[in-house]
């Protein structure tokens, strides 16, 4: 269709006079659409006619179309193009005689290229941006900058360079901008490189002052509205007196409202800093993420965050975790492992949802029976494995509360000796195997001298799949044999393991001590920080042996051990 047109169309070359240029293009134009060549003419004339063209920049017009023309361009979109840029150019109270040079200088390089997408990619882009200051514009998202202040260059490909000027993306009716910028445009590539600037947190509430990103160098695509900056330094004087080095990452959304933006995000390169008093009495220490208005403590891969809970200047309660969500009200976890310091020993749980309400100081930890948090807190204090859902504690009140969520069904708990033990229970975790699970990793531990485990040590020592031992390492995890660690397919081996691997032999004394709460309404046991008394409550029965169940009259339903 391309050359069955230029065989028809009787122009070989565009004049030199104005008028019968004016009148050989509307024909060159018309010819291939005749309404859409008209419409395109009669635009044109308003500035060809109108005086906007200077006699040196005409000369070049001829030079221009008389190349295209010799090069097989189109009438569209090419030609049509072409018309509507140096229109736009030539209405552009910034640009100089001198600059329509050098962009018809680059005009004509790309003709004579090998690419006919870069000629076409070039013209779109100018035409963006003569007419709206556009760098890039798509149906999904477009770049803008706020003057005309840029200079045409070449640089193997065509680059249009900005000393100075405000970066904005616009997508889905809303914006993310780059303050006091500089940088080079590559047209053809679609791509900004930049250099300094200033990004803020004010889509998401925050003062532009009181949070913010200096940025150094960088690169972003422009056809997307999500870009990534390494190495800025980040302020956030909410938090911090001093800036933070981190990676910066930025994407546009529609509809988000500053409550609800998660968007610009910074995460620090520092893991292991400190933010003293995060709440009174309440250190941090992790690595910080700001992700739009919330606030996140976070740890990496190999290493968690902390919040340290102190009592008379020493640390009480110490909750790990990979993620801390931090927020003016409260701070929260959907998965912490919780430490209570009681003199020289602890009570630890592996893995529960954690909140911390900072107006109210209290701490609220819960076990929702799916997964690592079926495993029960851990008491070396007392000396028990004590199960229940719910742990209370206002950080300013010496008694902490074990007790059932609110509202839910279940009224019972259980406190069991470290040291019970119970030959059937024992069998029961054999179930089809040939050799008990308990006895395989003590003989792994004992032969790697270490009670820290591998899913890929045990794998290759038993020659069983990882999906077969994980569901095993969860349920020894659940019932106190182990500490797993989910994320990182790893585990602690724990006492009780070796004590009932010993006792199955008859190589250590035990016991079979197991109090039973049952209690509605109420707290099923309460620890004291006075004395560290831990009082049980509701208690209905107390197995004492294999055999024997002893009842606890209502009069004696308070236990102290």
């Amino acid at each position: 269709m391309t050359f069955s047109s230029y065989s028809q169309n009787k122009i070989k070359h565009f004049s030199s006079d104005s008028t019968l240029f004016f009148e050989e293009m509307e024909q060159f134009l018309t010819y291939s659409r005749k309404q859409d060549g008209t419409l395109v003419m009669d635009e044109f004339s308003w500035n060809w006619y109108g005086g906007k063209f200077s006699d040196k920049q005409r000369e070049s017009v001829y030079k221009v179309t008389n190349l295209m023309l010799k090069k097989r361009k189109r009438a569209f979109p090419d030609f049509k193009n072409y018309l509507f840029t140096i229109s736009q150019f030539v209405n552009s109270k910034y640009q100089t005689e001198q600059s329509f040079e050098s962009w018809q200088e680059i005009v004509v390089k790309l003709i004579k290229g090998k690419s006919k997408k870069q000629f076409a990619d070039y013209l779109k882009a100018c035409n963006d941006l003569f007419g709206e200051n556009f760098l890039y514009k798509s149906a999904a998202n477009s770049w803008a900058a706020n003057n005309s202040n840029y200079t045409f260059g070449f640089d193997s490909l065509p680059t249009i360079e900005f000393e100075a000027l405000t970066l904005t993306c616009y997508s889905k009716g809303d914006s993310s901008v780059i303050k006091n910028t500089k940088g080079i445009y590559y047209p053809t590539e679609a791509k900004w490189i930049g250099e300094g600037g200033k990004i803020t947190w004010e889509r998401a509430g925050f003062s532009p002052d009181s949070v913010y990103a200096e940025i150094n160098q960088y690169i972003i695509s422009v056809k997307s509205p999500r870009y990534i900056i390494k190495d800025v330094i980040f302020y956030d004087y909410v938090y911090f007196n001093e800036p933070l080095n981190g990676i910066l990452e930025e994407k546009v959304l529609a509809n988000v409202i500053p409550e609800k933006a998660s968007y610009p995000r910074f995460d620090s390169y520092d893991a292991r800093f400190k933010i003293p008093n995060i709440s009174e009495g309440v250190d941090y220490i992790g690595g910080f993420s700001l992700y739009g208005r919330k606030v996140m403590g976070r740890g990496t891969k190999d290493q968690d965050a902390y919040l340290v809970f102190m009592k008379k200047n020493e640390p009480f309660l110490k909750m790990a975790s990979k993620i801390f969500v931090i927020k003016p009200e409260r701070i929260v976890s959907q998965m912490a492992s919780a430490t209570f310091y009681l003199k020289e020993d602890s009570i630890y749980h592996p893995g529960l949802a954690f909140k911390f309400f900072i107006a109210d100081r209290s701490v609220s930890l819960i076990r929702d029976h799916k997964g690592i948090k079926i495993t029960p807190y851990f008491n070396s204090y007392h000396q028990v494995d004590m199960d229940f859902e719910s742990l209370t504690w206002k950080v300013d009140s010496p008694m902490i509360e074990f007790k059932n969520m609110k509202g839910g069904t279940k009224t019972d708990a259980t406190f069991v000796s470290s040291n019970y033990f119970r030959k059937d229970e024992y069998m029961k975790l054999m179930s089809l195997q040939t050799t008990h699970p308990l006895y395989t990793i003590k003989k792994l531990a004992d032969k790697l001298d270490t009670n820290y485990i591998t899913n890929y040590d045990l794998a290759e020592f038993t020659l069983k799949s990882f999906s077969q031992l994980e569901t095993m390492l969860l349920n020894l995890s659940n019932m106190g044999f182990i500490n797993y660690h989910y994320d990182d397919k790893s585990f602690i081996v724990k006492e009780k393991l070796f004590s009932w691997v010993k006792a199955s032999g008859g190589k250590v004394d035990y016991d079979v001590i197991d109090f039973y709460s049952n209690l509605k309404g109420y707290s099923n046991a309460t620890l004291s920080l006075l004395n560290y008394d831990l009082k049980l409550r509701g208690v209905s029965s107390v197995n004492v042996s294999d055999s024997q169940e002893v009842i606890i009259y209502p009069s004696r339903k308070e236990i102290t051990l």
